[in-house]
Formats: structure tokens, sequence, C-alpha cells
């Protein structure tokens, strides 16, 4: 079964993801696989304010992801440890643009 969405990553989700540790690396990965099948899973939340934004655990790690047609952007990759802190996730009053890489 080919997955119905594609998942892009941005550079900066990049950078991140290359940082971790291997475990967690196939966790991020794990989840860019479920979310090319199913890119709203039940333990996905809207981020507030910002349109098409979600976040998914991964692991220790909270992923920010856009649905954008059929594609899945992968924005932000950030330990759940620090995700509460400010500036962990954009707030809806800034203007963001996203370029993602394949």
């Amino acid at each position: 079964m080919s997955a119905p969405y594609h998942v892009k990553v941005s550079p900066a989700a990049v950078k991140s993801i290359k940082k971790l540790a291997a475990k967690q690396q196939r966790g991020v990965i794990q989840l860019m696989e479920s979310l090319a099948v199913n890119p709203r899973p039940s333990g996905a939340n809207r981020v507030a304010g910002m349109r098409g934004l979600y976040t998914e655990m991964a692991n220790e790690f909270r992923v920010v992801y856009k649905i954008d047609n059929q594609d899945v952007l992968l924005l932000v990759v950030k330990s759940k440890k620090i995700s509460h802190h400010k500036g962990a996730l954009p707030h809806a009053s800034e203007n963001h643009s996203v370029i993602a890489s394949e």
C-alpha cells in the first residue's frame, strides 16, 4: 500500500533530526512514515491559532507539521522538555514561510 501523502522536511527540522541519537531519529522516522498514511492520527493536536498546523509526539520529542493538500510538511522537532518555552512554537501573529526539502 503506497502512502497517500508525501512527507517533506524543512531545513530546520532536518538540522534538528541530525542532532538526535539514532534511537530518537528512528522514532521521528517512524512518525513520518505513519503521517504519510494518516496525517491526522488520534494523538495529533492542532496548534491553536495556526491554520493547518498540528503537533505529534515522537518519543520525547514534539514534531510540528503542516498539512497542505497531499503534502505533510515537517517543520519543527523540539524536545518535549523545552517545548513550553517561549519560541518553541510559532505564534499566530507571526508570518512564517516554509521551504521544504525533498
